[in-house]
């Protein structure tokens, strides 16, 4: 959906402010850069959420967008279009139990703060998903895990309860207060949740991030490992490769399985 390693921002990685001209913001608001990336948007919210991270990048810089910025806009155009025939697609012999995948980047951006995503599948496609920039800044690559954690429990939480609510539950063949597996790929930001542990790197976690732990208390979230090369949440958190792309997004959008879900959480 983006050039590969695509990364917009108002600042330059060494936290220098960009100073884009008033002369290409204007040219490029004038070619329709806002109306291109409200476009955009409607498609990742309902039918390519593959779209999400490169439109998080877009809209980085929507008060001053510059070349890189519009050209990246238009790469998405040319990519929807080639994926016009496509969706998301739901089946009868998907999961009918919702699982959730999560995962957080260690690339930060100027203000130190990375980009965590999650994504809740239910019937073999995906149900809610989100791409959104940390609001604090993680000390580590599992503190920013943890806190993204904490972003995938409150939707579990929400579809567990609503599907409770509507008592779908024997229609679907599923009893919806047995808790909801969450998968990972960071086995400390894990062990964090699970086992209430207090370590080095998790003693300066601000506390409504703990709330995740009361979710694992409360039998509302079950969380598991995932391999990192299987997580389709990783489509949320950074621009990849082609190849990446291409092996995770069957997954994420229905046209192929899932990961495996293990039977017990990592140790």
């Amino acid at each position: 959906p983006v050039p590969e390693n695509c990364f917009l921002s108002t600042h330059f990685p060494d936290g220098e402010k960009r100073d884009t001209s008033e002369e290409e913001i204007a040219s490029n608001n004038k070619r329709g850069y806002k109306h291109v990336v409200g476009t955009l948007l409607w498609l990742a919210r309902n039918c390519f959420p593959e779209l999400s991270q490169g439109l998080h990048l877009l809209c980085r810089v929507m008060a001053a967008p510059y070349d890189e910025a519009f050209d990246a806009a238009l790469w998405m155009i040319s990519y929807c279009y080639g994926q016009r025939d496509r969706g998301i697609r739901f089946r009868s012999d998907g999961n009918m139990m919702p699982v959730c995948l999560y995962d957080a980047s260690n690339k930060p951006d100027f203000d130190s703060r990375a980009v965590a995503g999650h994504v809740v599948m239910l019937a073999g496609g995906p149900v809610i998903w989100q791409s959104k920039k940390a609001a604090h800044v993680g000390a580590s690559s599992s503190h920013n895990e943890y806190m993204a954690a904490f972003h995938a429990a409150r939707d579990c939480k929400w579809i567990r309860d609503l599907l409770i609510e509507l008592d779908l539950g024997e229609k679907m063949g599923c009893d919806f207060n047995q808790p909801i597996v969450m998968l990972g790929d960071n086995d400390q930001a894990t062990r964090w949740a699970m086992l209430g542990m207090i370590t080095a790197g998790n003693k300066t976690v601000r506390m409504n991030y703990h709330w995740v732990q009361e979710c694992v208390k409360d039998g509302i979230i079950d969380l598991r490992r995932v391999d990192t090369v299987a997580n389709t949440s990783d489509l949320f958190t950074k621009s990849v490769k082609e190849a990446t792309m291409k092996l995770l997004r069957p997954g994420l959008t229905g046209y192929g399985d899932m990961p495996p879900i293990p039977d017990k959480a990592p140790t």
